[in-house]
């Protein structure tokens, strides 16, 4: 069974979401880019991923990443592939 993929974004530039109270994070950044040609990552409508930013650090200075599982859409106003999820589902894996 094929694990959940992973997916480099930074999280500074979410747009509004197609629904109420959710946010796009749109897969455009060069980092996310790259991983996904690099692992031939190919995306799809509905598909469910896991969102990373590993550039975090917990209270202790100990490595730390934001994440969040988002719903795979094709965003024709950005012509791009988004990220949808709520801002209260992004967390840092140590709160979790």
């Amino acid at each position: 069974m094929k694990s959940r993929i992973e997916l480099f974004h930074d999280f500074n530039k979410l747009l509004d979401g197609k629904e109420e109270g959710q946010v796009s994070a749109p897969l455009v950044c060069y980092g996310t880019i790259q991983q996904m040609e690099k692992e031939n990552i190919v995306l799809s409508e509905g598909q469910i991923v896991t969102l990373i930013d590993p550039d975090g650090v917990d209270d202790n200075g100990n490595p730390d990443r934001l994440e969040v599982e988002a719903r795979i859409r094709f965003n024709q106003e950005h012509n791009c592939w988004v990220g949808d999820f709520t801002r209260a589902e992004l967390k840092y894996r140590s709160e979790k």
